[in-house]
């Protein structure tokens, strides 16, 4: 069917190998049928489609980063409007976080032990920054600012804030795998007892935002992988909590055992395209209070973001929530605009 190359044994260091990809089928029928999708599937690449239509465009100067024209500049606010409409109705307050850190923050987190191969280090007068591939620590250092009350919970917050991460140049693909991209990031500090409605109410927010662009979807509980970190009871009670949700909720949806993330369980959600392809666009992840100094989550307890649950109770660490309704907008572009019915009507003004 095609060829490509591939490193030996996936590491960069090994020589290149040329792979090729080959397909059968029980029938005729079938054949014909995988040949149309392909066609198909060209007709509705939006790395095709975003130039011819002035929308926007990649350039080998700068890999991994998408160049908006004036058009497509028009439907990316409006699409960022529109979430933070939605964001504001719901009781989200936004905020904006800087690009760069100090490595002390990545190494507090845990992502310069995890996850400093996908991002980009350089040198300041002598000490080590990276530029931000998530928003989670920044968004407890600002919950950590100060000693906070009881009474400012559920603290709900978002950002749109751009971000960077170090990808291969073999794995960039248009506008779903980037270097350069913005998500609508959302985190929410809550009590204990308040998780399971939060998840609730951002099961419902991203129902109603797929159902506005027509999106199909399907839900999969992902839990403790058998490398992970952290009390197991903890694991356990997130977990009992996040399918309480989902049964609540009303929609079907499906177990993915021991495919959550090292320090956390997630809800992942996969969307359909106009080819019945399906495509990750949101997870939902409760951010786990461990202790080892290796998970991201630790972020809180090491920042000093602590709370009081009620009057007169001692202050202790807060839960924490984190998701986004479309992983990333220049995915939910890719994914709404160009893949679901190749074209969409969207009225906007400037």
């Amino acid at each position: 069917m095609k060829t490509s190359s591939a490193y030996w044994q996936g590491q960069a260091s090994n020589h290149t190998l040329q792979r090729v990809y080959g397909v059968t089928f029980p029938d005729s029928k079938e054949l014909k049928q995988h040949l149309f999708r392909i066609e198909e599937a060209k007709k509705r690449d939006h790395r095709n489609v975003g130039p011819a239509q002035e929308l926007f465009f990649f350039h080998e100067l700068s890999p991994g980063s998408c160049f908006w024209l004036p058009h497509g500049t028009r439907i990316y606010n409006k699409l960022i409007s529109f979430i933070q409409a939605e964001y504001f109705k719901r009781g989200y307050q936004e905020v904006i976080t800087p690009n760069v850190y100090n490595l002390k923050l990545w190494e507090i987190s845990g992502h310069a032990a995890h996850y400093k191969e996908n991002m980009f280090i350089f040198n300041v007068e002598g000490q080590e920054f990276g530029m931000k591939p998530m928003n989670c620590p920044g968004h407890c250092l600002m919950f950590g600012m100060r000693q906070r009350s009881y009474r400012e919970l559920p603290w709900r917050v978002a950002d749109f804030g751009v971000l960077h991460r170090n990808e291969m140049s073999g794995a960039l693909t248009g506008l779903t795998r980037v270097r350069r991209f913005q998500q609508d990031d959302a985190h929410i500090f809550c009590r204990p007892d308040d998780v399971q409605q939060e998840i609730e109410d951002m099961l419902q927010f991203i129902d109603y935002v797929y159902g506005k662009f027509g999106l199909q979807y399907e839900m999969f509980l992902s839990t403790r992988p058998q490398k992970y970190i952290g009390e197991k009871a903890t694991w356990d009670e997130a977990e009992r909590q996040l399918a309480a949700a989902l049964n609540n909720n009303g929609r079907d949806w499906k177990e993915n055992p021991e495919d959550g993330a090292f320090y956390g369980p997630k809800i992942d959600i996969n969307v359909f395209d106009a080819l019945g392809r399906k495509h990750q666009v949101c997870l939902l992840l409760p951010l786990l209070p461990h202790g080892s100094p290796s998970c991201p989550c630790r972020v809180p307890s090491t920042a000093g973001v602590r709370r009081r649950m009620a009057p007169d109770a001692a202050a202790r660490h807060p839960d924490c929530l984190r998701w986004n309704t479309g992983l990333s907008l220049l995915g939910f572009v890719a994914h709404v605009f160009l893949l679901r019915r190749g074209a969409v009507l969207c009225t906007v003004s400037w």
